[in-house]
């Protein structure tokens, strides 16, 4: 009878597959063996990588990988790689039969969150390999931006102004204010607008939410951007001053890369806009950053993480 591995099969115990930095991810590695097998034959993974595809005309700068007729700059880094080899514990043979492997990894802090998106991804993933049979799947993980608790909480105040008609033009002004940089994930962003208007027209303030993407291969570059969620504010009359207050929605499921990937870069933007008839709108771009944590909570050492730990194999 040949000594072999003849499947393999990976069983997360978090069937949503969702992680936060900290959090243990655990599951088992059921491997299937006829005859006897040392357990040096098993390896299991947790691995994270980000890559970028951006799409180019230019032939004269080619890397060798085509796509539908285009040359493409590419780059890839390993995000992280923990390694857990059973050999380290268990010295006895796997016998003929099926054997359950228990595995057990704790997420990093400061590695960016899971994204996908047209020009790349950030994918973290648990493999296995036993003997020449392998499996793996794709783990989902939020983690918080890589930066002080402190700078969340600094104030955001900015101005803006612009001139209305071309001859005597009169100036339209708007002022905000957000109190600190840092909000959670499901939360609300509160803006404070003030707005002079000194000019003839009836001007309309709208506040959105927008996400900014930038994808980085070598020295190429491509944005995304997208709106998240909008609200409609007040109506400023002619030749008057209005202070108004927006509460922006911030969505629940974001990605979170700030300071953590240098590849793929996430930022979020609060947008207060003057809708000005016959005019250019008047739009300020105030930068935030989304967290998946509380702002201003103490920590509490009773919620750290458990130790890792290996789960005992059943034979």
């Amino acid at each position: 009878m040949m000594n072999q591995v003849t499947s393999v099969t990976l069983v997360p115990d978090r069937p949503s597959a969702t992680y936060t930095s900290g959090e243990v991810v655990t599951g088992h590695c059921i491997v299937t063996v006829t005859g006897e097998m040392d357990f040096d034959c098993i390896e299991i993974k947790l691995v994270g990588k980000s890559r970028v595809e951006i799409p180019t005309n230019d032939s004269s700068r080619n890397n060798n990988d085509k796509n539908n007729g285009f040359d493409k700059y590419i780059k890839e880094l390993s995000l992280l790689e923990l390694v857990y080899k059973p050999s380290t514990v268990y010295h006895s043979k796997l016998s003929t039969g099926k054997h359950d492997i228990g595995y057990s990894f704790i997420v990093p802090p400061n590695v960016p969150s899971s994204y996908d998106a047209q020009f790349g991804f950030i994918r973290y993933k648990i493999k296995a390999k036993a003997g020449s049979e392998k499996n793996e799947f794709v783990l989902s993980i939020i983690s918080p931006p890589s930066i002080s608790p402190n700078e969340l909480l600094i104030p955001i105040m900015e101005n803006k102004s612009k001139n209305i008609g071309l001859l005597n033009g009169k100036t339209v002004l708007l002022h905000c204010e957000i109190p600190r940089s840092g909000f959670t994930l499901g939360t609300k962003v509160p803006i404070k607008c003030t707005i002079n208007n000194q000019s003839l027209k009836r001007i309309v303030l709208k506040g959105a939410l927008r996400q900014e993407v930038t994808f980085k291969a070598h020295e190429e570059e491509r944005k995304l951007m997208q709106k998240l969620s909008s609200v409609m504010g007040a109506t400023i009359e002619p030749q008057s001053e209005l202070t108004h207050d927006m509460n922006i929605a911030i969505p629940v499921n974001l990605p979170i890369v700030y300071n953590t990937c240098p590849i793929i870069q996430i930022q979020y933007m609060v947008t207060a806009k003057l809708k000005i008839p016959l005019s250019f709108d008047l739009r300020m771009n105030m930068p935030i950053i989304i967290t998946n944590l509380p702002i201003n909570e103490p920590s509490n050492n009773a919620d750290a993480p458990p130790a890792p730990g290996i789960i005992n194999p059943q034979f």
